[in-house]
């Protein structure tokens, strides 16, 4: 079951997001909120090297952003940090 304060976030998200994954199976909130904030940071910065030496870009794609990704473009990555 959808988080009722979360279900207009779900359909803006990649069906195979991590995030909306665990949104649609009803995860606690301490769990969901964690993921959307990384989201939201490899999403405004997708080039830029974390302290495990991935990129925003692969840990998006670990996150189910794989599709997403490959048509992206610069305005689709700030839409979608609006819409997180």
């Amino acid at each position: 079951m959808t988080h009722p304060l979360l279900e207009p976030l779900v359909s803006h998200l990649p069906a195979t997001a991590s995030s909306r994954l665990l949104i649609e199976q009803g995860n606690d909130y301490r769990e969901i909120s964690p993921q959307l904030n990384n989201e939201l940071q490899w999403l405004c910065q997708p080039e830029s090297i974390g302290a495990d030496n991935q990129s925003g870009r692969w840990h998006l794609e670990q996150s189910g952003y794989a599709e997403w990704l490959k048509n992206a473009e610069e305005d689709d990555f700030v839409r979608m940090a609006g819409v997180l």
